[in-house]
């Protein structure tokens, strides 16, 4: 429940956390990352910005290239901060670690992570940036979709690995939110279904984390849940093993 601190920070966006965390997953099922490193790459997605909570505003709102040379440095701490949010919990050293190294070039990761940490650093560095482009994180101007290809290539092999950035350019519905996948209702759900991706309320709150095992009690819960808020759930479940 992290994510939340995120959500209802006036100066974070819940919405980029989202759109990074959704890209970093489809990236990572392209390159056949495991179950549990695509939970990492995605958790690491929701979490990017967990390391400047508390920041001051000015640096966490203003464009990266805006900022001086002092506030660069002061915004490229976050991976220390993030360290010592997430280190109690040593179910997520993995995206504890990731958080940790995802500022550093390509070159210092290789001397510095083990392959699985610098796959998915490179993962979620280009999805990350995508977003940061995008959205008006890095320069004032937001950057289309074409615009942003550009932008990433220009620094590929130094901050973006190429077989990610290739990936991305060659399917360009990696970034399109409504990719189909089955989904149920609250309804038809069966105790010991799986959740594959988290549930958030109408304002971006997290319901329940990926990987939830429902119960009859969590199943009612959510029913409830949509009865007295008016809002209905599509739930894409695991693929039976």
């Amino acid at each position: 429940m992290l994510f939340n601190f995120i959500a209802i920070s006036p100066e974070l966006n819940a919405d980029f956390a989202k759109n990074v965390a959704q890209l970093a997953g489809r990236l990572g099922e392209k390159l056949y990352l495991d179950k549990e490193a695509l939970h990492d790459i995605r958790l690491s997605g929701f979490l990017n910005e967990i390391g400047l909570l508390g920041f001051d505003s000015t640096i966490v709102c203003t464009p990266f290239n805006l900022l001086n040379f002092e506030q660069k440095k002061i915004f490229l701490t976050q991976g220390d901060i993030a360290q010592q949010i997430l280190s109690p919990a040593q179910r997520l050293n993995g995206v504890k670690t990731i958080l940790t190294y995802q500022f550093h070039s390509l070159a210092e990761l290789k001397n510095e992570v083990n392959s699985k940490t610098l796959l998915a650093c490179k993962i979620i560095s280009v999805a990350r940036d995508y977003w940061r482009f995008s959205c008006g994180k890095i320069d004032v101007k937001r950057l289309d979709h074409k615009q942003v290809l550009v932008a990433l290539n220009k620094s590929k092999g130094m901050k973006y690995a190429k077989e990610v950035l290739d990936i991305l350019m060659a399917n360009p519905e990696l970034v399109i939110d409504n990719i189909s996948e089955q989904c149920l209702t609250t309804r038809l759900l069966l105790p010991g279904m799986v959740l594959k991706y988290g549930l958030f309320s109408a304002n971006n709150l997290l319901i329940l984390a990926e990987g939830h095992e429902f119960t009859k009690h969590t199943i009612n819960k959510l029913i409830e849940y949509e009865i007295n808020q008016k809002h209905q759930f599509k739930i894409v479940i695991e693929p039976l093993s």
